[in-house]
C-alpha cells in the first residue's frame, strides 16, 4: 500500500517535501536567536525529520533522517553579524588595553612609592650617622677639654645659628 500511495496519492513529491521541510524550518528556526540557529543544527533537523514523518507519512513515504548541511542566512544579517563580532573583539581589546595601562600605572606607582621609603630609610640612616658622629664629637670636647656638655652644645649651636 506504501508504494501505490507514495506513486499514486502525490503527483510532485520534491515539491511536496520541500514544502514541508520550508515549513519546519520556519516553524523552528524563529524560536532562536541566529547563534542559536548555527549552534544547534542537529535540533533544527531532528524538528524537520520529525515534521517530514509527519506530512510524508500519509503518502506512502519513510524519512530515515534528516541532514541540515548548510545554513545561509540573508547578505545583510550576514554583514551584521560580521559587524557585531567586530564590535565585540574592539570591545574585548579596548578592554584588555585598558587593564595593561592600569598594571602599568600600578607598577610605576609602586616602583616610586619603594624608591621614596628607600630614599627615606637613606636619610634616616644618614641623620642617624650624623647624631652619633655629633655625640662622638661631644664627648670628645668633653674629654679632651674638660668643659661640659652644655658649654659644648651651646658653643656648637651658636657657631650653626651664625
Amino acid at each position: 500500500m506504501k508504494a501505490y500511495d507514495a506513486h499514486y496519492r502525490l503527483t510532485s513529491p520534491s515539491q511536496q517535501i520541500q514544502s514541508c521541510v520550508f515549513d519546519a524550518v520556519r516553524s523552528t528556526v524563529p524560536t532562536m536567536n541566529l547563534d542559536a540557529a548555527f549552534a544547534s543544527k542537529n535540533d533544527i533537523a531532528v524538528s524537520v525529520h520529525n515534521q517530514l514523518m509527519k506530512c510524508m507519512s500519509d503518502y506512502g513515504y519513510e524519512i530515515s533522517s534528516t541532514l541540515i548541511t548548510e545554513f545561509s542566512p540573508d547578505d545583510k544579517v550576514k554583514w551584521s553579524m560580521n559587524e557585531i563580532y567586530a564590535c565585540k573583539r574592539l570591545k574585548e581589546a579596548t578592554v584588555e588595553k585598558a587593564e595593561a595601562e592600569k598594571i602599568r600605572l600600578m607598577k610605576n606607582a609602586e616602583g616610586e612609592a619603594e624608591g621614596r621609603y628607600l630614599s627615606g630609610l637613606g636619610t634616616a640612616r644618614q641623620r642617624k650617622a650624623l647624631a652619633q658622629s655629633f655625640q662622638i664629637s661631644l664627648d670628645d670636647f668633653e674629654d679632651e677639654l674638660d668643659i661640659s656638655f652644655e658649654d659644648v652644645r651651646n658653643v656648637l649651636l651658636l657657631r650653626w645659628v651664625h
